[in-house]
């Protein structure tokens, strides 16, 4: 086994613990499988340009969502691509624990080295790698107030942030939305849209989590909420992972999904990242684009 590892130097859990501890944690694990191991920290656009080049059997980062699904597109797009091991860096952690992953980074890698490798699906929203779930309306809305919530730097932009997140979540306000599901037109007006990679089949933890990653399948689930308490009914299912048995959501199984809205740039978040520029947003699924190790119980 020859491992390349990623470290994302802009990280902010890596600048919390310090790359070197990292390093050290990270060399220690993988001596101990006899396995070649080459280090790199950097800022992620500099880290995709040594992937690129790599000959490593396996690539292992180390930062949050967006470093992971940085490396995932890199991945992805390669012919035959090596084995990629996330480690748990980010905040929720959704696609790691999907994977199977422990929530503690060294204990994560320490059940990758010794794991079989399975494939699964990779899909995109537009450019933006999706390893998990877009959401649109009001959750982006909250999803980006968290993000100013999490940049507050300030009592005041803190409080103004909460404000911000409240008002939407007060609100709920619903969009017009038209979107294109295997070619077939369809129109909705709602306050909530999901797209996820594979289906949601149940909730841990306050997460929703997949049971399968390699079903080659998109799933877009359309609520009829159009105001507050619709909304609120359809987090609590989102965490619980009771979408399936919902009676005020429609679900679409497809392989592409285009979304625009009537009214101006959409806002969503694909994976955690807020983007909201963009006025038509297509999903594609890549089958069995991705190496993992197979944790499955």
């Amino acid at each position: 086994m020859s491992a390349l590892v990623l470290i994302n130097a802009e990280a902010g859990r890596v600048l919390d613990e310090g790359a070197d501890r990292i390093q050290e944690e990270i060399g220690e694990a993988l001596a101990r499988s006899g396995a070649a191991v080459r280090m790199e920290v950097a800022p992620v656009p500099d880290l995709l340009r040594l992937l690129r080049e790599a000959r490593e059997d396996t690539v292992v980062t180390v930062g949050g969502d967006g470093t992971v699904g940085a490396v995932a597109g890199a991945l992805a797009a390669m012919e035959a691509p090596p084995r990629f091991v996330p480690l748990p860096f980010g905040t929720a952690n959704l696609f790691t624990r999907d994977l199977g992953l422990p929530l503690d980074p060294m204990e994560a890698l320490e059940a990758a080295i010794g794991a079989e490798t399975r494939r699964i699906d990779y899909a995109r929203a537009n450019e933006h790698p999706l390893l998990h779930s877009a959401v649109f309306g009001t959750f982006a809305e909250v999803a980006e107030a968290r993000e100013h919530l999490r940049k507050a730097r300030t009592p005041g932009e803190f409080f103004d942030a909460l404000a911000e997140a409240a008002g939407d979540l007060l609100r709920a306000d619903p969009l017009d939305y038209h979107l294109v599901i295997d070619g077939e037109a369809l129109d909705a007006t709602t306050n909530a849209v999901f797209v996820t990679n594979n289906a949601i089949t149940g909730g841990e933890r306050g997460v929703p989590v997949r049971e399968r990653l390699d079903a080659g399948e998109l799933v877009v689930y359309l609520s009829d909420s159009v105001g507050p308490l619709g909304f609120i009914k359809r987090v609590i299912e989102a965490v619980t992972g009771g979408f399936d048995d919902s009676d005020g959501i429609i679900r679409h199984v497809c392989r592409t999904a285009t979304v625009t809205s009537g009214g101006g740039p959409l806002v969503y978040s694909a994976d955690g990242e807020v983007i909201d520029d963009e006025r038509e947003v297509r999903f594609v699924i890549e089958p069995g684009a991705l190496g993992v190790p197979d944790l499955r119980r």
